[in-house]
């Protein structure tokens, strides 16, 4: 489960002054927990299970890019600080939000500590002594499982707005009609593949009942968090977009003429992925097909169409 931004009613609890600077963060770890033999195979099934589905074609090449497709990934598997990294630039005006852990359920509390385990042993997180805190929360989700959430509004409100642009949908939809074939990539972990910049980080500091913590990666929740993944995808694919790419935040789409054309496209993409150290979820994609969801609506060579599911909720 990913750590995203809930809508709380829970008020400020103090306000600090950021007199004397927080001290230097502590380096994330060399390297994550070894994986073990049993979850390498598992992983390896599953991998093997899902290209059994795809055109044989399709999944030739994916077992050539294997490494794009990882089961997990860890800090240490992003690379060094990227010309783009998140930073959190804030008004001259500002006060050090440190507030109060909210008050959790004991089925909440196991989560909380799960998950936390979790981030530490992938280097996503680390101890912290930075006086910033942002509390914990939980949302249900649809299927009764309980999804993570930070409460960044008291940094955010001080923090400056990016106004690197955002694509509108319509037009990313309008280079579409005419192309027959059509593949979705959902990058594994998204903005956790996006480091925070060192002198950043302490800002993204989060309290619980098990410790006070901040993030190496960024977390989701923040302030300009979109506009930063934007500008990196962007960045990474800059000559590719519009030619046969869509780019919107961690959802790729690259649409072609012809089956051969698209796995030549197909390819390319996957090694821009592989030299920038970005990492994509199988069981989230879709390859080579004739009609795809992409941001909600179904895309084919006839242009957009309502997503099927939504036109049976109609019917129904």
């Amino acid at each position: 489960m990913d750590l995203l931004t809930c809508n709380s009613m829970h008020q400020d609890v103090e306000l600090v002054e950021l007199d004397p600077p927080p001290p230097e963060p502590l380096d994330p770890p060399d390297s994550p927990t070894p994986s073990t033999p049993a979850s390498d195979a598992a992983a390896a099934k599953e991998f093997d299970d899902l290209l059994a589905t795809l055109q044989p074609s399709v999944a030739t090449l994916l077992r050539e890019y294997r490494d794009v497709f990882p089961s997990s990934v860890s800090y240490s598997s992003i690379p060094p600080m990227r010309d783009i990294e998140h930073r959190i630039q804030l008004e001259p005006n500002y006060r050090v939000q440190h507030r109060a852990p909210y008050r959790l359920s004991v089925p909440e509390a196991q989560e909380l500590k799960r998950q936390i385990d979790e981030l530490l042993r992938q280097g996503f997180i680390k101890p912290s002594t930075s006086p910033w805190s942002a509390p914990v929360l939980f949302d249900q989700k649809k299927d009764g499982a309980l999804r993570l959430c930070l409460d960044y509004r008291g940094l955010n409100q001080y923090t400056v707005k990016n106004s690197y642009p955002m694509p509108r949908a319509d037009d990313l939809f309008d280079r579409l009609a005419g192309h027959h074939f059509f593949t979705k990539i959902d990058l594994r972990s998204g903005y956790h593949l996006i480091r925070v910049a060192k002198e950043d980080q302490h800002k993204t500091a989060f309290r619980s009942r098990f410790g006070h913590y901040e993030f190496t990666v960024m977390p989701f929740g923040l302030r300009n968090g979109p506009a930063t993944f934007q500008m990196a995808m962007n960045t990474t694919l800059q000559d590719l977009l519009e030619d046969f790419v869509l780019v919107y935040i961690d959802d790729i789409l690259i649409y072609s003429g012809t089956l051969e054309e698209h796995m030549t496209h197909l390819r390319t993409v996957l090694q821009r992925l592989r030299d920038h150290g970005f990492y994509a979820k199988l069981s989230k994609c879709a390859f080579a097909q004739s009609k795809i969801d992409f941001l909600g609506h179904q895309v084919s060579e006839h242009g957009l169409h309502m997503d099927d599911s939504k036109i049976q909720a109609i019917v129904d």
